[in-house]
């Protein structure tokens, strides 16, 4: 097709070059003028056709790059074979690793993916997908569109990676991976392998919890993993917002600046070991953990994040003509303070999070959110 497209256009402008408009009559009332034009014209005769000839020339090209930028012609291999080829290549969270000469695992499999894609024929079917669904699921189409969507790929940092479900073919098919997140493949791909050991040390778990004999208190729980083939220096550093102590609550709220706690630990290789920080000092909001270790070729799990809740009690005022059942839950709730009251202590002002009505309903809203049982 694109050797037809090439010839098509050399062939059009060769006959829009030979095509001349008629030349138009005129009446001139001296010989004079044109004997001395046609001398001259016969001088120049070769001159006029070098011109006419360096001027096709020209526009040849001109129509053969506009062609060659619409129709993508590419020249063959040299043989009549045509070479179909599919390319899966694996973008999952461990493909971001660097590798000892700086370039990443990923950048490594971009390559390898583009020098097969290289090797098929310009009339072959190429079609690229990934682990992680970034691709989109369309049919196998020429080179140069199997590269564009390689270049709209990046490695995924969550969800599942898994090898695609791909329509029977009889074309060649690659894996590029390190052989890591992936391990099911069809039997019938040839995998190209971008793996290299590289010492990582990373975050395997990270949770912030109360404790149980007091549940207005939390903790930090941090697991480190040495995933190297040497002994790792780690340092641990937990951040966070501090708490302000004797202070109003929209100070408290608001915190008294950024508060660091660090540690310190060896880790052998392929061990876990488990770190808890009390969190008495930190205040509400974001709470992140950041571990360092020398020559880490995985940033990735290094950093973690969570979030520390509320550690004040609920202040709850339960209104109520009597119920045993409702008081007796919300006193053995240890999260909440409850102060009761009946329908005719009730008075709207008093200090509260949260307001209950049983069987009574205040004639104005409450300034806090409210729960209503059987409002007459």
């Amino acid at each position: 097709m694109a050797g037809l497209l090439l010839a098509a256009t050399t062939a059009s402008v060769i006959v829009l070059y030979w095509l001349k408009p008629p030349p138009k009559r005129v009446v001139v009332p001296s010989s004079l003028l044109w004997s001395r034009l046609l001398r001259e014209k016969k001088k120049k005769t070769f001159l006029d056709r070098l011109r006419w000839w360096i001027s096709l020339m020209i526009a040849i090209a001109i129509g053969l790059s506009v062609a060659t930028a619409l129709g993508r012609p590419e020249i063959g291999s040299g043989d009549n074979e045509i070479r179909d080829i599919t390319v899966v290549i694996d973008n999952s969270a461990t493909m971001a690793t660097r590798s000892s000469d700086g370039y990443t695992r990923w950048q490594h499999a971009v390559a390898k993916a583009r020098e097969l894609l290289g090797q098929g024929s310009g009339s072959g079917k190429f079609l690229v997908v990934d682990t992680a669904g970034q691709a989109p699921p369309i049919e196998a189409s020429d080179r140069g569109s199997a590269l564009d969507i390689l270049d709209g790929l990046s490695v995924s940092l969550g969800g599942e990676s898994q090898f695609p479900m791909l329509p029977p073919s009889d074309g060649e098919l690659y894996f590029i991976s390190d052989g890591v997140m992936v391990d099911e493949i069809m039997p019938e791909a040839t995998v190209v392998s971008v793996f290299e050991e590289a010492a990582n040390v990373g975050i395997t778990a990270f949770e912030i919890r109360s404790v149980p004999a007091s549940p207005l208190e939390y903790q930090a729980f941090l697991e480190v993993t040495n995933a190297s083939l040497q002994p790792k220096d780690v340092s641990i550093q937990l951040s966070g917002l501090r708490a302000q102590q004797n202070e109003d609550e929209s100070d408290a709220q608001s915190g008294g600046g950024l508060l660091t706690q660090q540690d310190s630990i060896t880790l052998q290789p392929g061990e876990s070991r488990a770190r808890e920080f009390s969190l008495s000092s930190f205040n509400r909001g974001p709470v992140k953990v950041t571990v360092t270790g020398d020559a880490d070729a995985f940033p990735v799990d290094d950093e973690a994040f969570s979030f520390l809740p509320v550690r004040n009690p609920t202040i709850v005022v339960l209104v109520s003509p009597g119920s045993v059942y409702l008081e007796s839950l919300l006193l053995i709730e240890p999260r909440v303070m409850l102060d009761f009251k009946t329908p005719q202590e009730y008075a709207d002002g008093a200090p509260a999070d949260m307001y209950i009505f049983d069987r009574f309903a205040p004639i104005t809203p409450p300034s806090a959110p409210a729960l209503l049982f059987l409002p007459p």
